[in-house]
């Protein structure tokens, strides 16, 4: 989850700013789609003892999120090329 809160507080706002690069509230609102599915699989993660660990329910936590997440990865692949044409040593 960290990743996707640094990129909506401040990867996103200054990729706005890249020519090529569209609107990009549509990632915002993916982020938003999967994050309760992932904070489940983190809390069950992090608070699950091992003597109680179920692969299957593991398994379940996962696909609950899965395709939208998925989604989401596929979605940002054009906006990161679009950041192949802003030069190295400078910013947006």
């Amino acid at each position: 989850m960290h990743h996707h809160t640094i990129e909506d507080a401040h990867m996103f706002p200054a990729f706005k700013r890249v020519k090529g690069v569209k609107s990009l509230q549509h990632n915002i609102e993916q982020h938003k789609e999967f994050s309760d599915g992932l904070n489940e699989l983190h809390n069950h993660s992090t608070s699950t003892e091992p003597d109680d660990y179920n692969g299957q329910r593991f398994c379940k936590l996962i696909d609950v999120f899965a395709k939208p997440l998925h989604q989401h990865l596929t979605n940002e692949i054009d906006i990161l090329w679009a950041m192949d044409s802003v030069p190295a040593n400078k910013q947006p």
